[in-house]
Formats: structure tokens, C-alpha cells, sequence
């Protein structure tokens, strides 16, 4: 409810399990997302995924415990989280 009130933009994939920050410069936007949980975790996000290369388009699984870093292809407006 907070997060709606406040107009803070939710961030793809996010949960109590699963931290996700994005990182927007000038001509990029990169999305980072750690998994602390013990299931894969969807992430609908679309870019490149920096750790294994894979073009991502709304399909990225993050693996339990694991990490990825997503060089987005449309960058977000400035402000966001």
C-alpha cells in the first residue's frame, strides 16, 4: 500500500526474496537482481543479461542463489528506483 501511495516504482521481479535495483546513466539503464530464495525467480525485463550474454526479452529466471545483471534495451525515465 505504501509503495502505491508514495508513487515508488516496483521494480521487475522484486520480492522479500529477491533484491533488484536498477542503475540508470545517460545512455543505459542496467538492472540488477540477486535471488535469496530457494526457487527460480522470473524477472520480466528485456536487454542483454551481462553475466551469460543471453538476450532476455520478459523471460529472464534468476537460479536460487544466483545473480544477474541486466544491460536494459529501453531505458527508464530518470527517477526511478
Amino acid at each position: 500500500r505504501l509503495v502505491a501511495e508514495t508513487g515508488v516504482e516496483t521494480l521487475p521481479g522484486a520480492s522479500d526474496l529477491v533484491e533488484v535495483t536498477r542503475r540508470v546513466g545517460d545512455d543505459a539503464s542496467w538492472l540488477y537482481v540477486i535471488n535469496h530464495g530457494d526457487a527460480f525467480a522470473p524477472v520480466d525485463v528485456h536487454g542483454v543479461e551481462l553475466v551469460t550474454g543471453r538476450d532476455v526479452a520478459g523471460d529472464l529466471l534468476v537460479p536460487p542463489g544466483g545473480v544477474a545483471v541486466v544491460r536494459e534495451s529501453a531505458r527508464p525515465a530518470r527517477g526511478g528506483a
